[in-house]
């Protein structure tokens, strides 16, 4: 009876995944006029007294949250350079 030798099995060499590198967060606001963001922030406000039909409520929140949005806008780059 003859025996045959299987040949020997070697490990495939274990390769890592290359990670891209992250990009840095952006900053909270770039680089933009101080008065086309204040335009901004007047028309944002005028669109949420708009869609509130223009009832009483709180200026000073309509603002913040006017602000808020558009500062966000900025900072994910859909305005400014």
């Amino acid at each position: 009876m003859a025996t045959t030798k299987k040949p020997a099995v070697s490990a495939a060499p274990v390769v890592k995944a290359k990670v891209p590198a992250r990009k840095k967060a952006a900053p909270a606001t770039r680089a933009i006029d101080p008065g086309q963001r204040a335009n901004y922030i007047e028309l944002a406000d005028f669109y949420i007294a708009e869609r509130r039909g223009f009832a009483p409520g709180d200026a000073q929140q309509d603002y913040l949250a006017a602000a808020a949005e558009i500062d966000r806008l900025i900072a994910d780059g859909h305005f400014g350079p």
